[in-house]
């Protein structure tokens, strides 16, 4: 899958730069977490409308960014995490037993 077919290269510039203010907010703002993409998609609204011009063209690409930057984060802090939490399933221990009431 190309990336190009559904995000322009203004908008792959504005992708590192909106994960970094979603890790920027998240880290140092009082802000609940359910608002952060909301801001990362208005921020990626208001930079694709500078660098392409207002349109429909930079309201689309400006969602599109900020919606891959909320995306890539989550790949990121779900598989680093949940990879620590869980062992493979190969070395799992099996599950107890019910126990057997007289």
């Amino acid at each position: 899958m190309d990336v190009q077919t559904y995000l322009s290269a203004e908008g792959l510039v504005l992708l590192p730069a909106l994960w970094i203010l979603g890790m920027l907010l998240k880290r140092t703002l009082r802000m609940p977490d359910w608002l952060i993409p909301w801001c990362l998609v208005l921020v990626g609204i208001i930079g694709m409308t500078i660098q392409t011009g207002f349109g429909v063209h930079a309201f689309v690409q400006g969602t599109i960014a900020g919606a891959a930057a909320v995306g890539v984060h989550q790949l990121y802090r779900q598989t680093s995490s949940k990879r620590d939490e869980h062992p493979p399933l190969d070395d799992a221990a099996p599950a107890p037993k019910a126990e057997e009431k007289p």
